[in-house]
C-alpha cells in the first residue's frame, strides 16, 4: 500500500523538479510556460490571491510580479514548508503562508474573500489521497464561500482536457457537474513553445497543447443543470 503523499519525504532538485516519496514528480521546471499563462489570468484582477499547493513555487514567483494586494499560499507538506522558509517565502511583505490542507484551513470559509483563486494540489486526478482528495464533491462546493462574485478560479489541470483517457473523461463530466448552475468554464487552450524548457517535458510526457481552465460565476444561474 502506497504511503499518504503528505506522509511521504519528498526530493528536490535545486528549483528544477521535486518528486514524491516513490520518485514520481510532483511539479518540473518544464510547467514555467503554463505557470506564467496562468498567472496572467489569475492576477488580472489585483486585490487578494490564492494559490493552494505550492509545490516549487512557480506561479508563486510569477505572482509575485503582479501589484496585487495580498497574496495567500496553503501548503501542508512539512518539506516544502521547510524549503519555503529557506527560501525566504515566510519573510515576503505580502505573503501569507497558510501552512495547513485546505480541507482543515478554508472548509468553514473567510470572512474577506479572495478576487482569485489558483488550485494545484497534488494530484487532483487522484479523488483518493491530498490535493485531489474532495476537490470535485468538497472544494468547489467551497468555492462561493471563498470567492468574490466578480472573481476568478483556475487549476492545473494536467493533461484532463486533452487526454480521452477514461480517467480523464470521467473528470470533465465531473466538474461541469459540480460547476453548475452556480459556475460556467471557459476552456483557454495554449501550446508550449519549443525552448529547451518546455522540450524536457517530453521524457514525462508527449503534450505539446494545454488548456487552462478560467472559471467564474453565471451571471444567471441555472434553474436546472444541463447535466
Amino acid at each position: 500500500m502506497r504511503t499518504k503523499f503528505l506522509d511521504q519525504k519528498l526530493t528536490f532538485d535545486g528549483n528544477k523538479a521535486v518528486y514524491d516519496g516513490y520518485g514520481e514528480p510532483v511539479m518540473m521546471d518544464w510547467e514555467t510556460e503554463w505557470m506564467d499563462e496562468s498567472a496572467k489570468i489569475i492576477c488580472s484582477k489585483g486585490g487578494r490571491v490564492l494559490n493552494i499547493g505550492f509545490g516549487l513555487g512557480i506561479i508563486d514567483r510569477f505572482i509575485q510580479t503582479y501589484p496585487v494586494e495580498a497574496h495567500y499560499i496553503c501548503e501542508p507538506h512539512t518539506d516544502v514548508l521547510k524549503k519555503m522558509k529557506t527560501d525566504g517565502w515566510f519573510n515576503k511583505p505580502n505573503v501569507h503562508v497558510l501552512p495547513f490542507t485546505w480541507q482543515e484551513g478554508l472548509k468553514d470559509g473567510i470572512e474577506d474573500k479572495f478576487d482569485s483563486i489558483y488550485f494545484d494540489a497534488y494530484d487532483i486526478l487522484n479523488p483518493h489521497d491530498a490535493g485531489g482528495l474532495g476537490f470535485l464533491e468538497e472544494f468547489i462546493p467551497m468555492l462561493p464561500k471563498l470567492l468574490k462574485k466578480d472573481g476568478i478560479f483556475s487549476f492545473w489541470a494536467g493533461p484532463v482536457f486533452e487526454s480521452n483517457r477514461a480517467v480523464c473523461i470521467q473528470f470533465r463530466n465531473a466538474l461541469m457537474g459540480a460547476l453548475q448552475p452556480i459556475f460556467q468554464l471557459e476552456k483557454r487552450k495554449y501550446k508550449l513553445s519549443d525552448s529547451e524548457l518546455a522540450r524536457d517535458r517530453l521524457r514525462y510526457t508527449n503534450q505539446k497543447n494545454y488548456t487552462i481552465p478560467v472559471i467564474t460565476y453565471r451571471k444567471i444561474p441555472l434553474k436546472n443543470p444541463l447535466i
